[in-house]
This record gives C-alpha cells, structure tokens and sequence, in this order.
C-alpha cells in the first residue's frame, strides 16, 4: 500500500504540471493584457523573419493586437520592419436587439490582421493593412492591395528621392478584380517618359475578363497613360491591344504589344521582343515612333439564321464575325497623352493637306486633328444649312405659284 502511494504522488504531481501548461497554452500574453486562443485568435507562427516596408504615412505601434490599447509609438512611411508573427483576431461585440423579446441577442464581428515586429529594442504589434504587401526596389514604389472586396483597389505609393524624408511622393489607385499582375519596364522608349508600369488584373469566373492599366513614374510622380479591356464566353469577345514603343538591345524602338511585353519579361518564357514584328510604324502620320502609341480593338457579332437566331457550332458555342476597328492612334507630348483618333480623321486630314496651300494652311500633320474635326463639323453644319435654305425656297416658290395661279383665276371670273 505504501509503495503504491509514494508511485502515485509523482504521477500526479506530473499531471498537475501538464495540467498547468495546458492551461498556459490555451492564452495568449502581451506585455499589456491576454487573449484566450480558439478560433476567433489564431497565431500564425514565421519559419524565418520578414521584412516588411510600413505603408501608411504613420504606422502606430502598440504592446498588443489590440488598437484600443495606448500605441507605444510609431513609424514613418517607408520603414523597414522585421515581423515575426500574424495574429487574426476577430472580436464578437453583442447587443439587443430591438423586438418584443428583450433577452435576445445578435452579434457583429470584428475581423483584424496584425503583424508582431520588432521595435525599440523589444517587439509591438502594427495592423497588416499599414504595411505595404509588395516593395520595388527599382521602380521605388511600395504596392497594397485591398482583397477582401471585389472592385477594391490595389494602392501604389512612389517613395519620395529626398534624403531622409519619410514620407510618399505620389499615390495612385487602380482597379482590381480577382487578382493581379504588375511588372516593371526600364527599357522605356517613350520619350520622357520615366519607368513604365505593367499592371493587369484579371476576373477568373465567366465572364472571363481583364484589364491594363499604363502607368509612367517619374520625379513628379504617377501618371495613368493608358488602359484597355477585355472579355470573352462561349467564343464571343471584346479584345483591346496597346501597343507602346520599346527600346530593344540595339536601341532600336518597335511599337509591341503589351501583353508579349509582359510575357517575355517571365524568365520561364522564351519569347524574344527583338524578332517578333509588333506593329508596323505608320510614318506616313507624322509621329515620331518614340512618341506614338497605338490601340486596336476587336470584336464579335453573331451570325443569324434567317429568323434572327443566333446560330452555334457542334462545341455549343456562337458562330460569330470578327470585327476589327481601326486603329486608334495617340501621341506623348512629354507631359499629356493626346488622342488624334482613328484612319478615318487621320485620312480626311490627308485630304485637307493635298489641298491649295492659299484654301488651307499648313503647320504640321499632328497638328491637324482638332482642325480635321472642325472640318467635318463645318460640312455638316453646312449641309445641314443648305438642306434649310433649300427646304424655305421650296415653300416660297410653291406658295407664289398657288398665289398667281389663284389670282388668274379670279380675274377671268
């Protein structure tokens, strides 16, 4: 009986002990408070450190995951920190509702996402969402994207060049669908331009669909160039190309598509910018190349049977026409993007420049377009005028002819 006791207090004293680091394990501690662990707290523990840039002008820092505490300081855009750990935290706030039963209860929750780092020779804890997702050392920018919505932007903020100033240049906010893809081009032939930013995103459910968007940064900051649209089901689509002027590896410039520019920057693609044809240089407008950009759009029309239905093919998609839009052409003026419009004003511009110089004058064929609309407006209106007057002749004329011939009549009477 005795050397059974003296074999059980051990092992109890053992289960009391894991009892204890049950118990401690179940909590959370910070240097200012607690929080139970279940499945509204979850820690994400880091295999290695990471280093984190701090997005918003001011990122406070505070002893817990929790912004109701006092925050022990803060940070400057721009700052690296070293993170160590993600803490989800969602909060359960209840009240009454407002019914004939006063005991009933609905709750709301609060859903937040904080990155412990270390800070002042200890670690604080900063929201995730003032921290900066993706940083580009080459283009100097930092990237956050908000996906918790669809149509919520992804954010780009230019880090100023200004020796030890903290804080953004620029900011620019482009859409977002289902995700996204931005790259970086150095090999920029637009001319004054600065770096050239690729970014697309893409809706993955049908539709299917996704957007560009051209933007230029330089020492003035973000300026949003260009941007195209595309959408495709069952063999209809709408499909916009830009092409944009690209200096090669024997400084040589081509007008490629963005999309092959993009492509060819993935190191695992072999496609090579130098040997594909792009888009033949149209001299015969007057733009220099290293200030043209150009867009083209096709799309889809169904083909119809002779009751007006739409007909499809044995995969059970829409027989359809190709239609192809002429080109849009666009010049960079080194601080604007202007449209000069399609071949139709392109070629009425042509028209007017092979008149009499004495008819109409000359500056330069860029210079045209607003005159070629003017033109056009000019006909129009003049047609239209002389319609009118044409129109109140005819009714004057007519009206003295009744007049006489009622005034003969009259008078053999």
């Amino acid at each position: 009986m005795i050397y059974k006791l003296k074999v059980s207090v051990p092992f109890l004293f053992l289960l009391f002990l894991t009892g204890l680091k049950s118990i401690a394990q179940d909590y959370y501690y910070t240097n200012c408070d607690s929080f139970k662990i279940d499945d509204g707290f979850v820690i994400t523990e880091q295999d290695e450190h990471e280093f984190k840039h701090s997005f918003s002008e001011r990122t406070f820092v505070y002893c817990s995951p929790d912004s109701t505490q006092t925050p022990l300081g803060f940070v400057n855009f721009n700052t690296t920190l070293t993170t160590l750990e993600t803490v989800s935290h969602i909060r359960k706030d209840s009240f009454v509702m407002y019914s004939d039963r006063p005991n009933e209860y609905r709750y709301i929750y609060h859903s937040s996402n904080w990155k412990k780092v270390n800070f002042r020779g200890g670690v604080g804890y900063v929201k995730a969402n003032d921290l900066a997702d993706e940083y580009y050392p080459n283009g100097q920018f930092l990237l956050q994207s908000n996906r918790k919505n669809y149509g919520e932007g992804v954010q780009l903020k230019a880090i100023s060049a200004e020796p030890k100033m903290k804080r953004s240049l620029d900011k620019i906010t482009l859409p977002f669908m289902h995700g996204y893809r931005l790259q970086t081009s150095s090999d920029n032939g637009l001319k004054n331009s600065g770096l050239l930013i690729i970014y697309e995103t893409f809706r993955q459910s049908c539709p299917g669909a996704s957007s560009i968007n051209l933007v230029l940064l330089n020492k003035n900051g973000f300026h949003n160039l260009i941007s195209s649209f595309s959408t495709g089901e069952a063999g209809m689509f709408e499909h916009e190309t830009i092409y944009y002027p690209l200096k090669l590896a024997n400084d040589s410039i081509k007008l490629i598509a963005v999309s092959d520019i993009m492509y060819a920057q993935n190191e695992e693609n072999e496609l090579n910018l130098n040997t594909i044809s792009g888009y033949p240089y149209p001299n015969h407008i007057g733009i220099p190349i290293e200030q043209l950009i150009v867009k083209t759009k096709s799309y889809t029309e169904n083909i119809l049977d002779e009751n007006g239905k739409e007909l499809m093919d044995e995969n059970s998609n829409y027989r359809v026409n190709i239609i192809n839009e002429e080109p849009v052409f666009y010049e960079w003026n080194g601080d604007e993007l202007i449209e000069l419009g399609s071949l139709y004003y392109l070629n009425r511009m042509d028209s007017l420049i092979a008149l009499p110089t004495d008819s109409v004058k000359i500056d330069n064929p860029k210079n045209q377009v607003q005159k070629v609309v003017n033109e056009i407006t000019k006909d129009d209106r003049s047609t239209f005028s002389g319609s009118l007057f044409n129109m109140l002749a005819g009714f004057f004329l007519g009206g003295l002819t009744i007049g006489i011939i009622f005034l003969i009549k009259r008078q053999k009477r």
